[in-house]
């Protein structure tokens, strides 16, 4: 069913559901998996080059975690680290954009499910990505309290 399956990973708890979510779900059906983190720098920028490679890092360490399990279950992967740049790119934007140039038929990340004045405050990428990609969009959610 889906040949070319993005996952957009944080780190976060959520986002482990949707790591193995979209890897086992590459390995049942065989599909291509490209396992994307998208550096969000628009409010370090300022902060200096210390700051932002402190970032970079973590996003390695992000996509390497998800790689381990992609690699124990046999899926052919590959890995992309992102940023959204001074410019305004958002990570919704980025990580749709990237499904469309890719061709991913089915975009599988993390939500912490967010109500009331906290998704007022801090929106929804996982909104966002929905709304924007041309692609199915899978929400994996953690069962871990919020």
């Amino acid at each position: 069913m889906y040949q070319k399956i993005l996952l957009a990973t944080d780190g976060s708890v959520p986002s482990e559901a949707a790591v193995d979510a979209a890897t086992q779900l590459a390995a049942e059906q065989g599909a291509a998996l490209l396992i994307l983190h998208v550096v969000d720098i628009y409010g370090y920028y300022l902060a200096g080059g210390g700051v932002l490679d402190l970032l970079r890092a973590q996003g390695q360490e992000i996509l390497g975690k998800a790689a381990a399990r992609a690699e124990a279950l046999g899926v052919s992967f590959t890995s992309r680290l992102l940023e959204t740049g001074v410019g305004g790119h958002r990570v919704a934007a980025l990580i749709s954009q990237e499904g469309r140039s890719w061709g991913a038929d089915l975009i599988v990340l993390g939500t912490h499910g967010r109500r009331g004045v906290d998704h007022l405050f801090f929106g929804s990428v996982a909104e966002g990505v929905a709304r924007l990609a041309e692609a199915s969009v899978l929400l994996a959610r953690s069962k871990a309290p919020r």
